[in-house]
């Protein structure tokens, strides 16, 4: 993989991919208390970004389970 490789993806991950990014930069960066909140929520968004897409699948596709994100 080359840092210059664009990442094919949907484009209704983008929200989510961006939670993701943010996330894991002010976890990086997370010398001051309100870093580590920022950080907390950004996870908290792609989490839960991406259990709203797995249930949606899931209502379209009633055979499918849902299986947790660890």
């Amino acid at each position: 993989i080359d840092l210059q490789d664009r990442i094919a993806l949907d484009d209704v991950y983008v929200g989510a991919l961006v939670d993701y990014i943010l996330y894991r930069a002010y976890s990086k960066d997370a010398e001051h208390a309100s870093d580590q909140g920022r950080a907390e929520a950004h996870r908290n968004a792609f989490t839960q970004a991406l259990m709203a897409k797995a249930a949606a699948e899931v209502g379209v596709n009633p055979a499918r389970s849902l299986k947790p994100i660890n």
